[in-house]
């Protein structure tokens, strides 16, 4: 089980890693190299990286996983030396799923610095990198190359994940999709969240408490997967346009489309849903796309992991109300196309 340290201010957080690897490194032969996206070397300085990586989804690729096996190979790293990540969710992914795969796995540890990495990709033990595909229609396929691989210690800091502005912003979309999944009242919560600190703690265990029980995401895990058929499609698209997206605004996205998706298949209240589009519309930036685009992101959508290309649908995971997620939702493009539409209006794309 991962040991997941939270505190307050940038100071704890020095003071606490700066302990841990103390303790690990102290009077032996243990190695950690730490790798670290070109944004965290400049916010945090305190820990300065051995290997830098692009910031973002350009880093999520086989290249980047190949450059870390190599500095690995090169210092004759075991797999009880420490790869220490730091930086925001696709710094963990990309990590993860090197730590995994070198010598059949060896320790990875993450200091998330973004409120997406802090408050989802940091937990549950997924990692993943992307595969661009080559054809007729170049398209960038989301986490289709990964597999479950538990960091030992997550350090987090709240300090850290509300700045800068932008990056907070982004990870409000996955806020709002954790507080539609476990609070029949999200409106209200998220206007009165005074105690930020308090609210992501909320986040972050209800995670944990979903991957405990479902760790390999056969069953309950898929709630987390709400509004990310339709996020992945976005970003898919994106990046084979290299326009990329932020995952957290593309799930935001998500949460409206698959809400009316809700509203049609699982009696979501039409009232529920026009109240998450103004949410949405109120704190994310808009996601903008074109009626030309829909084959594209169809295509992108079915090629999904969750979904079967002997089926004429993808999968979502669906509210039938604030609170009560059901996953294994199966939507046609017809029903696709209409969901795309509400957006489309609602934003006044």
């Amino acid at each position: 089980m991962t040991d997941y340290r939270l505190v307050e201010t940038r100071e704890e957080l020095i003071r606490e890693v700066r302990d841990y690897l103390s303790d690990f490194t102290g009077g032996g032969s243990a190695q950690v190299l730490l790798l670290a996206d070109e944004y965290t070397q400049r916010v945090l300085p305190e820990f300065p990286a051995d290997l830098v990586v692009a910031q973002g989804e350009a880093c999520k690729n086989l290249e980047s996983a190949e450059r870390i096996w190599r500095e690995l190979a090169k210092r004759s790293f075991t797999r009880d030396d420490l790869l220490l990540a730091i930086g925001g969710g696709s710094v963990s992914d990309l990590c993860g799923f090197a730590a995994a795969n070198y010598k059949r796995g060896c320790r990875v540890a993450y200091i998330p610095t973004t409120l997406l990495a802090l408050v989802d990709a940091s937990i549950g033990g997924k990692c993943a990198i992307n595969l661009s595909l080559e054809g007729a229609e170049k398209r960038t396929v989301k986490n289709i190359i990964g597999t479950f691989y538990d960091p030992t210690v997550v350090f987090g800091c709240t300090e850290l994940a509300t700045a800068p502005e932008s990056l907070f912003t982004e990870g409000m979309g996955e806020v709002i999709k954790y507080c539609c999944l476990f609070d029949p009242h999200p409106m209200a919560t998220l206007e009165q969240s005074g105690d930020l600190t308090k609210l992501l703690r909320r986040c972050i265990d209800y995670k944990r408490a979903i991957v405990e029980q479902d760790p390999y995401d056969r069953s309950v895990r898929q709630y987390l997967n709400l509004g990310h058929t339709v996020a992945h499609a976005l970003e898919g698209q994106a990046l084979a346009g290299d326009k990329p997206i932020p995952h957290g605004t593309a799930v935001a996205a998500g949460l409206v489309i698959e809400g009316y998706f809700s509203y049609v298949l699982q009696g979501f209240s039409q009232h529920h849903l026009l109240q998450l589009g103004e949410l949405v519309r109120e704190r994310i930036p808009t996601v903008r796309y074109a009626c030309s685009d829909y084959d594209s992101l169809w295509a992108h959508a079915r090629q999904d992991k969750k979904n079967s290309p002997l089926r004429e649908t993808v999968t979502c995971t669906l509210l039938k109300d604030f609170g009560t997620p059901v996953y294994g939702n199966r939507v046609d493009r017809k029903l696709w196309d209409e969901g795309l539409d509400f957006y489309k209006d609602l934003m006044k794309v």
